[in-house]
């Protein structure tokens, strides 16, 4: 298998899915799944490409910012004691998805999305509930206001 460094970046055949199982349909969970392990590594320019890497998944997936907020990954990169490089990251990748998030909602696209769905109802529209994903990361960054405007 390699040297013992190498071996510490391989993972556990039960958490990769069986490349067979790999199709566009679950291609972002997949990616997710093999690039969040990378980010917990001690490596620091790992974490960094990790981090990077998610940003981009956490544009169309912004559950999955969620998850990571869940297991305490989120408070590890947004710590004081966090690398300096991967907090310069993780500032980057914040601000990428904002911009995204504001261009979203400038462009109007939610507002196009709830007028396309049919399950929609009136009280949804009116209670601003159709947009629940965007509104996760308002909610994960919020959390994490204090340590951004420190950062």
């Amino acid at each position: 298998l390699g040297s013992a460094d190498e071996q510490d970046f391989l993972l556990p055949e039960e958490d990769l899915a069986p490349p067979k199982s790999i199709s566009w349909a679950n291609s972002t969970m997949a990616s997710y799944q093999v690039i969040a392990e990378y980010l917990k590594k001690q490596d620091n320019p790992t974490k960094c490409a990790s981090l990077k890497a998610l940003g981009f998944i956490f544009l169309n997936e912004p559950r999955l910012l969620f998850a990571l907020e869940q297991v305490g990954l989120v408070d590890d990169i947004m710590s004081p004691k966090a690398p300096t490089e991967l907090q310069l990251e993780a500032l980057d990748v914040w601000k990428k998805i904002l911009e995204s998030e504001e261009k979203r909602i400038d462009a109007g696209e939610a507002t196009e999305k709830m007028a396309r769905d049919t399950n929609i109802t009136v009280t949804k529209r009116i209670s601003g509930d159709q947009d629940g994903d965007a509104n996760l990361f308002g909610g994960v960054l919020t959390n994490h206001a204090d340590r951004l405007f420190d950062m």
